[in-house]
């Protein structure tokens, strides 16, 4: 075995490690890192790594970019512009012209015989500089750039709106991921208190005082809270895997989110508020606005071709001497465009732009309400959600010592086993609720500030691009 190694070689062998290194490459970039999984993820990780990470977002934000870019090359159209032509000919042969003998009233007569004349050259070139400068085209430059503008402008703010969409996501993923933990932890908790509870009722059974039924009845309930918890499990597990997915790392990566101590109900701002909130922060509004300013700017561009356009223009030029040519020049213009009869084109591009405008203005009246109608939804839910919190609580109190009570006197022999899985199954729902009441305040709060447009207070630029 030595030798075929040996006649293997060292280069085969480089070859292989080589080979596994490159293709193992992207699988081992793909891991999540040291610091990802060494420990537990606040929400503001989980929010700064999907800023990070999310490719929906880059998209949005070339959007942005290629804007930026679209502005700033319009911009330009308002300078002078230097072009150069260059030409280049050459001929077969030379061009002659013939003077018949005597074509000049001369004495004696020129010429005196028949004459053949050549022009031009075989080679010829003509170099060519032009200086172009628009002064006036009837607010076509000037529209033309506030329309990229305002393009850029509604970009950055689809740019903000992919920000805000996320963050919500996140969240609610990551108040997901708790409940299901907690969830989890209520269905192992009650699985534990059955085993207790059988031992108890087993040792009833031995001792006579009950039959064995009611053995069998807590086995069965013990079975079912199992397979509850097994669900409760698996829930725990697709939310993580769901966390993983926003943040793009490997689905089965562990995934421990830190949970804030406490489960008090925020006080939530009124809804006056709340509307006034979203009607200062939603990137819809802010966007639609935008879209109307824009159509504005479109009829204004439509109207400039009612109008004569005005150019100067400086040549250079530089050719060949011949006899027809100067060899150098220079001229100064002023060219004056204007189209003025096209079977009314114009006129019907500045209506379908005035409809458009009606039409985006329509729209936004509808958007505000819409936007008042999701506040008002959400401010309601969250509300909901946070008396839900306190009714649980007291019942989880309640349950615990109805519980309690129950077990203590089915251990005196003077209750019923069912009245023990019953008072359980009513402690189990109640812890159940209370963790159902408090998560799901939380994502209702979220989902609130969303329609109030606070997430994305400023939280990620677009690279830090100026404005044209």
């Amino acid at each position: 075995m030595n030798n075929q190694v040996t006649g293997f070689g060292w280069a085969g062998l480089v070859l292989i490690i080589f080979s596994f290194l490159f293709l193992s490459g992207p699988a081992l970039r793909a891991q999540p890192s040291a610091q990802d999984t060494a420990r537990p993820i606040s929400l503001d990780d989980a929010k700064r790594m999907a800023l990070e990470r999310n490719l929906g977002l880059k998209s949005a934000r070339a959007e942005v970019l290629s804007a930026r870019a679209s502005t700033e090359s319009r911009r330009a159209d308002f300078f002078p512009k230097l072009s150069a032509e260059a030409r280049y000919s050459r001929a077969g042969d030379l061009q002659r012209i013939r003077i018949p003998a005597g074509s000049f009233n001369a004495s004696p007569p020129l010429p005196p015989a028949d004459a053949d004349v050549t022009t031009g050259a075989l080679a010829n070139y003509n170099l060519r500089l032009t200086l172009e400068q628009p002064l006036f085209a009837g607010g076509a430059i000037y529209y033309s750039y506030e329309a990229e503008k305002l393009g850029y402008t509604s970009s950055d703010f689809s740019f903000q709106q992919a920000v805000q969409d996320l963050l919500l996501r996140v969240e609610l993923a990551y108040w997901d991921i708790l409940k299901t933990e907690r969830l989890e932890e209520v269905a192992g908790q009650q699985v534990s208190d059955l085993k207790e509870h059988l031992r108890v009722v087993k040792a009833s059974y031995n001792a006579g005082s009950v039959p064995y039924n009611e053995v069998l009845k807590t086995l069965v309930n013990l079975a079912e809270a199992e397979q509850r918890f097994l669900t409760a499990r698996n829930n725990a597990g697709l939310a993580k895997m769901a966390m993983n997915n926003l943040l793009r790392r490997d689905l089965a990566a562990p995934m421990t989110a830190a949970d804030p101590k406490g489960d008090e109900a925020t006080q939530l701002p009124s809804y006056d508020e709340a509307v006034k909130a979203a009607r200062d922060h939603r990137m819809e509004l802010a966007a639609g606005q935008t879209r109307v300013q824009t159509m504005q700017v479109h009829q204004h561009l439509a109207e400039s071709d009612y109008y004569p356009k005005l150019s100067a223009v400086v040549n250079y030029t530089r050719a060949k001497e011949t006899t027809a040519v100067i060899p150098e020049n220079w001229e100064v213009l002023g060219i004056l465009r204007w189209t003025f009869w096209e079977w009314g084109k114009t006129g019907r591009e500045v209506e379908r732009t005035r409809v458009r405008l009606r039409q985006s203005e329509d729209d936004l009246q509808s958007l505000e309400d819409r936007i008042a109608l999701e506040v008002r939804e959400q401010h309601l839910r969250a509300a909901e959600a946070r008396e839900k919190i306190a009714v649980a609580r007291a019942a989880i109190e309640q349950a615990e010592e109805n519980y309690r009570i129950t077990e203590e006197r089915f251990k005196a022999g003077v209750t019923t086993n069912t009245e023990v899985l019953d008072a359980e199954s009513l402690l189990i729902s109640a812890r159940a609720n209370h963790t159902n009441a408090v998560y799901d305040f939380k994502a209702a709060t979220a989902r609130l500030h969303r329609a109030m447009g606070l997430p994305a207070a400023s939280t990620i630029s677009t690279e830090g691009e100026r404005r044209p």
